[in-house]
């Protein structure tokens, strides 16, 4: 699960812990509940946390970049900061798939769907059943994913 646990009744937040630690060794499909999220916030919170493991001596700019980077010192890696997002241990998507037609990410994992290939359906959230999902895939399967090269 992805977002802002603290809104939630402290049982429900153990019995989200508790699934996710059930499912942790889980293969195959990666399935992401996101509840009380927003991509701004999760940002803020990122920061934030660097920001407490960098007081606390924990971290140092550029640590998490591997021993054959060539990081100045002081600054912090891409790979850095993403260590400290919701979906640290998740792939990014590869496929964001946009209800009802509208053309923009709502705040919805901006720093994870960077290079995310976005379809966008005008079937509303309700009515998406699997017919819709496989067009999706479909259209997601024409594409050839570049990752922002040209």
């Amino acid at each position: 699960m992805i977002g802002d646990r603290r809104r939630f009744q402290p049982d429900i937040v153990e019995s989200i812990g508790r699934l996710e630690e059930e499912t942790r060794n889980n293969t195959g499909l990666t399935f992401v509940v996101a509840a009380n999220y927003g991509g701004r916030d999760e940002i803020r919170r990122a920061v934030m946390r660097y920001a407490e493991d960098y007081k606390a001596g924990k971290v140092s700019p550029g640590a998490f970049a591997g021993p054959d980077a060539k990081v100045p010192e002081g600054e912090l890696t891409e790979e850095g900061f993403a260590a400290y997002l919701d979906m640290a241990d998740i792939p990014d998507p590869d496929l964001v798939i946009r209800t009802s037609g509208e053309l923009r990410l709502s705040n919805f994992l901006i720093w994870e769907a960077a290079y995310s290939e976005i379809v966008v359906t005008d079937t509303l959230w309700p009515d998406f059943d699997r017919d819709e999902l496989l067009r999706c895939i479909a259209e997601f399967n024409k594409r050839s994913r570049r990752f922002g090269g040209v």
